[in-house]
């Protein structure tokens, strides 16, 4: 099954979107959109609710990885179930985004690659 697949029936934005998500993420990713049947705004909601928290994450703890990096790291292993969470949360409320910002950073700290840092 291939990204052009999961989306021949949604907008273009929507597509785009999709075409954020690391591939052993998005069949995932795609469940969860029909399980909660959730609208285009919804996942572009969810998308920037990830990006604001990782960015928050970063900003919360010392490490030596770029920005960019960091997000690199946290997208591939986590997005799957950082999306969950943003389907589930009031994204609208920074108390949500710190909570958030706080699992990022107990999951980047339990890593295994970057625990031997």
């Amino acid at each position: 099954m291939s990204l052009t697949d999961l989306t021949a029936n949604t907008s273009q934005s929507l597509a785009t979107e999709m075409g954020r998500v690391p591939v052993h993420h998005l069949a995932g990713v795609a469940t969860q959109i029909a399980r909660h049947k959730a609208c285009e705004e919804c996942v572009r909601t969810a998308s920037r609710f990830i990006e604001d928290a990782i960015a928050s994450a970063w900003f919360g703890q010392a490490t030596e990885l770029t920005l960019g990096q960091y997000r690199d790291v946290i997208v591939n292993a986590y997005y799957g179930s950082l999306f969950h969470i943003a389907l589930h949360t009031d994204t609208a409320r920074i108390g949500d985004l710190l909570t958030a910002a706080h699992v990022i950073r107990r999951a980047y700290a339990k890593h295994p690659y970057l625990a031997n840092r």
